[in-house]
């Protein structure tokens, strides 16, 4: 992950964004949480670029502004890294990966600023602290508070790994959960992206609250950072969103969307993620997560129309007439392949 910040190029941010967009948009993807995180020129200048490559591809984006405030380079360590490299390359990590962010209150108001500027049909800008591990509890706080009185969705990484698990539970020994829900952090303006070390009676509390996990299962395959506890998730009540992540196996989100079912349908007789809920979480929670509207999923007057047509019949072409229900070759062939328009 450091080649992706350190060696990066200073690419053009509109058509970064606009590559990115239209690959998602011709594999059926209509909307999506777009965590901003690599800032190759300056903030501004990126979120109005790419809110403007989501438009022009027409897909609804949330653009998460990235916010955070501590722990830059490794957690509680930043000041020994840097002091015990030869003062060359300590120089040359401070300019090219220890970017110290602006004071909490300052990057709160950006989030408002850029809103002002970026918000549209198909753009919402979102509140982004990285992750409970970078972002300090002050800041957090703040964004809370701002999102209570604007109604402005947040997006948090945590807890995706099992180091990050054990820097939470070291930092806040009577939960992190707890101490999210008694700083406001918890509501259903709330979207936690992966969520594969959250413990069953952390879930309750943030089903209580109406809290959305988004379930990344490809990306944390690849990483290596575990399995999501979908059956948790479930069983709690807690909402669930679909996505792919930076580093998933492809870009492929009805290849993912096949893969989540498979590893989380259940065993033998047991049935946990069902097709209904697969679906629910993929066309109607997770574009709540988007857009912060809970009336996707249905083709009715006055509801938003974002449709995918799928080639069934070059997908079905060999499957015999009635021995197979059109869900259950969705659910064993479908990838971006059939997409024939959005």
């Amino acid at each position: 992950m450091v080649s992706t910040f350190a060696l990066h190029p200073k690419v053009d941010p509109y058509l970064t964004a606009a590559v990115a967009f239209s690959r998602l948009a011709m594999a059926g993807v209509t909307s999506v949480v777009h965590c901003h995180s690599n800032v190759f020129h300056d903030l501004k200048t990126e979120a109005l670029e790419t809110c403007r490559a989501a438009r022009d591809v027409g897909i609804r984006i949330a653009f998460v502004v990235p916010m955070r405030d501590r722990n830059y380079l490794v957690y509680e360590g930043d000041n020994r890294i840097l002091d015990d490299l030869d003062p060359a390359d300590a120089e040359a990590v401070r300019a090219r990966l220890y970017k110290v962010s602006r004071p909490a209150k300052e990057q709160v108001a950006l989030v408002g600023e850029l809103a002002e500027l970026c918000d549209s049909d198909l753009v919402n800008v979102q509140f982004g602290p990285y992750g409970v591990e970078w972002s300090t509890d002050g800041l957090r706080e703040l964004a809370a508070e701002d999102s209570a009185s604007t109604g402005r969705r947040i997006h948090i990484h945590c807890p995706e790994t099992k180091l990050q698990r054990e820097w939470i539970d070291a930092r806040y020994p009577n939960g992190f959960v707890n101490h999210l829900d008694d700083i406001g952090f918890l509501s259903n303006r709330l979207t936690i992206a992966h969520g594969v070390w959250l413990r069953h009676q952390e879930c309750e509390r943030m089903a209580e609250r109406g809290v959305i996990v988004s379930v990344n299962t490809s990306s944390n395959l690849r990483l290596r950072s575990g399995i999501a506890p979908v059956a948790q998730f479930i069983e709690t009540g807690m909402a669930m969103g679909l996505g792919i992540d930076t580093l998933a196996l492809d870009d492929d989100a009805l290849r993912e969307l096949r893969l989540t079912y498979r590893l989380h349908a259940g065993t033998s007789f047991d049935e946990v993620l069902t097709p209904d809920r697969l679906f629910e979480t993929s066309m109607c929670t997770g574009a709540c997560a988007v857009t912060g509207r809970d009336d996707f999923g249905t083709i009715a007057p006055g509801h938003p129309a974002d449709l995918v047509v799928l080639d069934y019949e070059r997908m079905a072409e060999d499957v015999i007439d009635d021995a197979s229900s059109e869900l259950d070759v969705l659910l064993a062939r479908a990838t971006k392949d059939y997409v024939r328009t959005l």
